[in-house]
């Protein structure tokens, strides 16, 4: 899902009416062809401040991953991390891309920095213990997938990682329960009943 950081405009500092569109067109949601154009647009003018500038690549590579285009994605965020440097979500969003291509290791090393940026965050956590897993080290990723219970304890998506992480440990009982929990917390999605008919349980 598309997650685009919003720009709060104030007096003095919203875009001319000369790329208001573009603006307009960078930080909307729904049409990722349209999101890249307009934030393309507003990075080639030069008109933006550095902030402004950083969240224009944080949009566009946003929009890139959602297209499944993951190396014009990892460099939209290479560009937002180098204008802002501490910023979570964009090493956050950056290793989610490098998991997507597999390439686990550099995904690890993105989560944990934003991890140490904002502790308090508990998508950062599962997608740690994601990492591991798909990486194939399940134990690694567990004290993660545990975190991200602890920080948010109703989390589907957390569950269903942990579920997972357990049945690779081959603790078959206790991703029973952790796939039950995620069904429970989220009925309406079918794809959360997979890993119980997997393990041969009726959802």
């Amino acid at each position: 899902m598309l997650r685009v950081l919003v720009f709060v405009l104030t007096l003095g500092f919203g875009p001319t009416l000369a790329h208001a569109g573009a603006f307009d067109d960078c930080y909307q949601p729904y049409d990722l062809d349209l999101l890249i154009r307009g934030c393309t647009k507003l990075i080639e003018e030069g008109e933006l401040s550095q902030i402004e500038l950083s969240m224009a690549y944080y949009n566009r590579g946003s929009a890139h991953d959602d297209k499944g285009q993951y190396d014009r994605a990892i460099a939209d965020f290479d560009q937002a991390i180098k204008l802002v440097g501490k910023d979570a979500f964009a090493y956050n969003k950056r290793g989610l891309a490098h998991q997507k291509k597999g390439d686990y290791e550099r995904a690890i090393a993105d989560f944990t920095i934003a991890i140490k940026l904002k502790p308090t965050d508990a998508d950062f956590y599962s997608g740690r213990a994601w990492a591991y897993l798909k990486w194939g080290k399940a134990a690694k990723g567990l004290p993660d997938a545990n975190k991200a219970l602890e920080l948010i304890p109703e989390d589907a998506n957390a569950y269903d990682t942990r579920g997972h992480i357990y049945e690779a440990l081959d603790q078959k009982d206790k991703a029973i329960a952790d796939f039950r929990k995620a069904i429970e917390l989220d009925p309406s999605n079918e794809k959360r009943k997979e890993p119980l008919k997997r393990l041969g349980m009726t959802p």
